[in-house]
């Protein structure tokens, strides 16, 4: 009696490689030999897959090949690899679902990982994927905190966390009990009593019927029905806009490409920033005064919208040289007040220090991106500026790039730090007027000044192909009726310029 039992395999639905695994282990259980695994896979798979085996196999019968190949046939055609990169995108962006629990997001993050070859990097990218593509903000913070954090300790702090979480709010919904699912609701923040009282007037006006008073006393507005408040206040959370705080959407409002002053983060205002309100005691009112003077529909804001403009260009600010006698020696140094030693290649010494014997030394310096390195050694040169003189250190770095005097040697000599000096902008120029005629300037330039495109006389201008080279004609790309009359303006102004020149046929063509 055999152990076990092996469905049909289903194209359509079931994983064919999870399929061979279970099969391998019924041939284990039930000592099925080798020269019999191919009988039985071909009377377990079914008809469906058992016809689309032998047309794979054709002009050969599937019998006449082993186990391993048929499996390896049927898994090419029905699960070929996927490209490593794509599936690697896809795992770098899957982020954990609203209502999805952490177990099932590691299982997702699992399953994907298998199709991603990470090989000895697998624990770090599982690890570094869970932590940025977790819901919970309060999690994530917690878990960047940790020191030496590896995938299981994420996991399992995270899950912990997140099973705090509910139970704590299973004990703070027990401990209020509510009338119907929106007081429910409502009885997760604090009000203050001033801020109760006119929530309270103002839902009990609201219930009230078309034309009776709403301008009630405090004390009748304090004696207002709970459920009643709180169910305005759940129907005013519903269309509550995270990005301004409006009655509305938060994917329709504009001020969600608004960055917030306080926090730096895109996506919502000052006013409703999570740092400045806090979550467990809420002021309805001035909130309420703060979206009647911030109006969604107002163009007055205190914020910015991300505009990604940088006009620094780094070869108008050139470092600042001083010349410097070391050892008798003229050397332009690079004044770096951002180091503390001043240095030297050993290419340098080896040239004109030799004569000085260099010293170990036991400092270690440490670059701007954090790396260490050890110098080589250091000597004390004679250095002068000016009227003063002094031995001092000088380093010899391996593999340095420039000549550097750092704040031990300005203080020493008693320099004093030289102001960087901002260039002038290209555009501009300092002419005197009475000695510049522009009308003279420019008929004598003509060709520079004349309207249209100039042309270039340097010399004839050849392309060079491969050998062997074909060549490629494209067809034209289909123009929308709207744009074939501007393109054929533009067309016959080139031609006008000279630029282009109209042609009965050619080898080469290429789309515009």
């Amino acid at each position: 009696m055999s152990i076990g039992k092996i469905g049909e395999f289903k194209i359509a639905s079931d994983n064919w490689r999870l399929y061979v695994e279970r099969l391998e282990q019924y041939f284990l259980c039930n000592n099925i030999k080798a020269e019999l695994q191919v009988p039985t896979l071909v009377t377990v798979i079914g008809a469906e897959c058992y016809e689309l085996l032998v047309n794979l196999c054709t002009p050969d019968k599937p019998t006449s090949k082993t186990f391993a190949e048929l499996t390896t046939i049927l898994e090419k055609h029905l699960q070929p690899k996927p490209s490593v990169l794509a599936e690697r995108y896809k795992f770098r962006h899957r982020k954990q679902g609203d209502s999805e629990s952490m177990s099932n997001y590691v299982a997702v993050l699992k399953r994907m990982s298998k199709t991603c070859d990470f090989g000895a990097w697998l624990e770090e990218s599982l690890r570094d994927q869970f932590v940025c593509g977790i819901h919970s903000e309060t999690i994530r913070q917690r878990l960047f905190a940790e020191d030496k954090l590896d995938f299981t300790k994420a996991f399992n702090l995270a899950v912990s966390m997140e099973a705090a979480e509910k139970d704590a709010a299973m004990v703070e919904g027990s401990r209020k009990p509510a009338s119907d699912g929106t007081s429910a609701a409502a009885s997760c923040q604090a009000i203050s009593a001033s801020s109760s009282r006119r929530r309270s007037e103002a839902a009990r006006g609201a219930w009230q019927p078309r034309g009776a008073e709403r301008g009630a006393s405090a004390g009748r507005g304090a004696r207002a029905s709970g459920w009643q408040a709180a169910a305005s206040a759940g129907k005013r959370r519903d269309t509550h806009c995270n990005a301004c705080g409006g009655t509305h959407g938060t994917e329709t409002c504009r001020f969600t490409r608004y960055v917030c002053k306080v926090c730096n983060k895109q996506g919502h205002l000052q006013r409703v920033c999570p740092l400045m309100v806090d979550t467990h005691s809420v002021d309805v009112m001035n909130m309420a005064s703060q979206r009647e003077t911030y109006s969604e529909n107002s163009d007055m804001s205190d914020e910015v919208i991300i505009i990604h403009v940088n006009n620094l260009r780094a070869e108008d600010y050139k470092p600042i040289f001083m010349k410097i006698i070391v050892q008798g020696i003229d050397l332009d140094m690079e004044c770096d007040t951002g180091s503390a030693i001043s240095c030297v290649s050993k290419k340098v010494y080896e040239q004109l220090f030799s004569q000085l014997i260099l010293e170990d030394s036991n400092v270690r310096l440490r670059y701007y991106t954090g790396e260490l390195v050890k110098p080589v050694g250091v000597v004390k040169p004679l250095v002068k500026y000016k009227d003063r003189q002094e031995y001092l250190e000088m380093y010899v770095i391996e593999n340095a790039k420039s000549i550097l005097i750092g704040r031990q040697w300005l203080a020493e000599l008693n320099i004093p730090i030289p102001t960087p000096c901002r260039p002038r902008s290209v555009n501009s120029t300092e002419v005197n007027d009475n000695e510049f005629n522009l009308a003279h300037f420019s008929s004598r330039f003509c060709d520079v000044f004349a309207d249209g495109l100039g042309r270039f006389t340097g010399g004839r201008v050849s392309i060079h192909l491969r050998e062997g080279a074909r060549p490629v004609f494209l067809r034209a790309r289909p123009l929308a009726y709207a744009l074939r009359a501007p393109v054929e303006r533009a067309l016959e102004q080139l031609v006008r310029d000279g630029v282009l020149t109209p042609v009965d046929r050619s080898d080469w063509a290429t789309p515009i």
